[in-house]
């Protein structure tokens, strides 16, 4: 999977997030890093995500789907 393909620091951010509903900044505490920072790794994840989805040849509503885990329906 795409999100497999990110940086381990990535990955635990994305799924922190998205996945079990923890805040920036629980998570920031979880990883050592500021609440900012993690706004920053965010956005990153986002972009890297993005990229490799585009490179799998996903559609742009399968990278809503799959990486960040929202509901169609």
């Amino acid at each position: 999977a795409a999100l497999d393909q990110l940086p381990e620091k990535n990955r635990r951010v994305l799924r922190g997030y998205y996945f079990e509903n923890l805040s920036l900044e629980e998570i920031g505490e979880q990883l050592g890093l500021s609440k900012s920072w993690v706004c920053r790794v965010h956005a990153r994840s986002l972009d890297l995500l993005r990229e490799a989805m585009a490179q799998i040849g996903a559609l742009p509503v399968a990278f809503l789907v799959i990486a960040i885990g929202i509901s169609l329906g």
